[in-house]
């Protein structure tokens, strides 16, 4: 009985400091929400990439990836790849890569993408947000992919993305 109370008093105290860290302290914010999935990336957003798709067979296993990458956020997994993503869907790696270039677009530019769009999202939700932060919640493995992927696909830098208050 002992132990419960202690194990019980040990997690109010837990919930007590990760109240008081959400509300006071803002860049903690978006990581509780993420912890307690709510907040980003939660089924009623809109959906961060929306690439064209074909509509033969092809067209059809490119919007389940698609659909995959927004409902279960796996672009936010620096390590993420087509076997991660075809062991999902219950295919073949290969496929998965296949597919992509059928619909003349290659894997790491899909996930690039929701990244940089997962990045700018939490950027616009919160400003004062240190961009580490962003990064690496981003999925990105480090800051040097994540500001020549950011500049490939936005063609300004993050600060020049930020400045112009989007």
């Amino acid at each position: 009985m002992m132990t419960f109370v202690i194990i019980l008093l040990i997690l109010i105290s837990i919930a007590a400091l990760i109240s008081a860290a959400y509300y006071e302290t803002p860049y903690l914010k978006p990581l509780v929400d993420k912890w307690l999935n709510k907040g980003h990336g939660s089924k009623d957003e809109a959906p961060l990439c929306n690439f064209p798709t074909s509509d033969d067979a092809n067209g059809q296993m490119m919007r389940n990836i698609l659909q995959l990458l927004n409902e279960k956020q796996l672009y936010l997994n620096s390590s993420l790849t087509t076997s991660d993503v075809a062991k999902e869907l219950g295919l073949h790696r290969n496929q998965i890569s296949a597919c992509c270039n059928s619909q003349n677009l290659r894997f790491p530019q899909i996930v690039n993408t929701y990244r940089v769009n997962y990045a700018k999202r939490m950027m616009r939700q919160h400003p004062h947000m240190k961009l580490n932060i962003i990064i690496s919640e981003s999925g990105f493995a480090n800051e040097t992919s994540f500001y020549r992927t950011f500049k490939t696909i936005c063609g300004m830098t993050p600060a020049e993305w930020r400045a112009k208050k989007h």
